[in-house]
């Protein structure tokens, strides 16, 4: 390796321009995340440069983050659906070395040609290896990428491994269209230890969440659980999460992996009051999804699990594991998440793997966990819902409850529902095989796909893409998007600029699959 390529590669400079690659995963914050980048020639301070992360840039409002940004999706066809984007580098190579310096990433990647002072730079975290012959993103980005306790499973397994949130999570196993429909039709157990898990109790609890959260915590009974929102004053959303009851006086909060530290530092602040203790390492979490997920986990467990109704939980032990059994899930399947001690959740994996076989169990990855959610219509903070989103404009009305009180965001929000929102999250369904994705921009429609050259008709965007994907159970090309309200009724045509076309797109009812869970 030079001696100066840790000038030459190295921390990212404020002009440097971050640029999506087709993972899906929020991999980078372009404020507080430190970036292994490749020089573009032979300039040790080269300009602005485009860094190629993979992931979404989560984090950022839509308009920040750029056309660049694409959704964790597929290629462009059906028949390739297996592979996602171009992160399988083995399958995609040259996409990522027409973007950098490539004689400087092969160097940088592989172990074997480092010197000890660049291992030792190498060790010290600053920055990302992958081990040889073992399949990687080729990330550039220096995460520290943290691993669930099922990390050393999923390798062998063979899954796809990427970066998530700041986490090495499995993409895919088999193919994500297989895994995809074995949720549906049969089982798939989902590792989401990434999450982030916050108890919080004492006598000023209820007040503190209350304060804190959009839905009404007091209507909580003991076991239930409830979907809702922590809002930042202007009614913008800081992170969705689940609020479990474990006690009249103690709570449980699960939210994104990602937005652990920040969501941390907010309840902290907001909630003073009640006593917080932050349980995320203590905790290993499996989800259960499918329609013969409860038969599975009944066979393991010690408690009649039929009877736990939907968007409520029990305590008991599942394979022996002391286990907290919640009917919740998001797949739009029935299904349960298991809430094990970390060190436990390993056995649970093995046992629930090896319990399923005669049903079909199958390990499921990140990809089909996004095909699988987008097809219900659930929202996937940083794409769908983030700092920018009004509730309103989400749909998520029916989880801000003004009559409760106060809350952190409520007028703000009050004062959009009165009027109206001026844009609102719709369901969008491709006319052809064309993929739309995360970032790409909604359109009036034209009778010619062509934009921008002479002659051809003017399209007029009013509004983006925040996820898209094929969604293999509706066998069609579909999309979350944000358009004015006044094109939002179902059946308005629109249109998708993708790659410089407008393709056609309709409005269309949501979720594009029906729910199948057991309430």
């Amino acid at each position: 390796m030079a001696p100066d390529l840790r000038e030459r590669v190295g921390e990212r400079r404020p002009d440097d321009r971050l640029v999506e690659h087709h993972v899906g995963a929020r991999v980078a914050r372009a404020a507080h995340e430190r970036l292994v980048v490749a020089r573009h020639d032979d300039d040790a301070r080269p300009p602005a440069r485009d860094i190629v992360v993979r992931g979404h840039l989560r984090g950022l409002p839509a308009a920040a983050r750029g056309d660049d940004v694409d959704a964790l999706g597929v290629e462009q066809q059906p028949k390739h659906f297996t592979d996602v984007g171009d992160v399988l580098d083995e399958e995609h190579p040259e996409p990522l070395a027409r973007r950098i310096s490539s004689p400087i990433l092969h160097t940088l990647f592989s172990p074997s040609t480092t010197g000890e002072a660049d291992a030792e730079w190498v060790r010290s975290g600053r920055a990302l290896t992958r081990p040889e012959g073992r399949w990687s993103t080729g990330s550039l980005v220096n995460t520290a990428l943290k691993r669930t306790p099922l990390y050393e499973s999923h390798v062998k397994a063979g899954a796809r491994m990427v970066p998530f949130g700041g986490w090495e999570m499995p993409v895919q196993y088999a193919g994500i269209v297989e895994e995809h429909r074995a949720v549906r039709a049969a089982v798939g157990c989902f590792d989401v230890s990434h999450m982030g898990e916050f108890e919080v109790e004492g006598p000023q609890a209820l007040a503190s969440l209350q304060r804190l959260t959009t839905n009404d915590v007091a209507a909580l009974e003991v076991g239930q659980v409830q979907y809702s929102l922590l809002c930042y004053p202007d009614g913008g959303i800081v992170d969705d999460l689940t609020l479990y009851r474990l006690a009249p006086e103690r709570f449980m909060l699960t939210v994104n992996a990602s937005n652990i530290d920040k969501d941390w530092s907010w309840v902290r602040e907001h909630g003073a009051a009640a006593r917080w203790r932050n349980v995320s390492d203590d905790t290993g979490l499996i989800a259960a999804q499918g329609p013969k997920a409860e038969a599975l986990v009944g066979r393991l467990a010690d408690r009649d699990v039929t009877g736990i109704a939907y968007y409520h939980f029990a305590e008991g032990r599942v394979a022996g594991i002391r286990t907290l059994i919640s009917r919740t899930g998001y797949t739009g399947e029935d299904g349960f998440e298991l809430y094990v001690a970390a060190v436990d959740t390993p056995r649970l994996w093995s046992a629930l793997l090896e319990a399923g076989r005669g049903d079909g169990v199958v390990p499921i990855g990140l990809g089909a966990r996004d095909t699988l959610r987008l097809e219900m219509r659930y929202a996937l903070y940083g794409n769908d819902i983030d700092a920018t989103t009004n509730p309103l404009e989400a749909g998520l009305g029916w989880i801000v409850k003004p009559a409760k009180g106060d809350f952190v965001g409520r007028d703000a929000i009050e004062k959009v529902r009165v009027p109206g929102p001026r844009r609102k999250l719709i369901g969008l369904e491709m006319a052809d095989r064309s993929v739309a994705r995360h970032g790409y921009a909604v359109t009036t429609p034209v009778a010619s796909p062509t934009v921008g050259r002479e002659g051809a008709p003017t399209a007029n965007t009013i509004g983006i893409v925040t996820s898209g994907s094929y969604g293999p159970s509706v066998e069609r090309s579909i999309a979350m998007a944000y358009v004015a309200s006044a094109q939002a009724a179902v059946g308005t045509e629109l249109g998708v600029e993708i790659r410089g076309q407008v393709r056609p797109a309709r409005v269309v009812k949501t979720p594009f699959h029906p729910s199948r869970v057991k309430k």
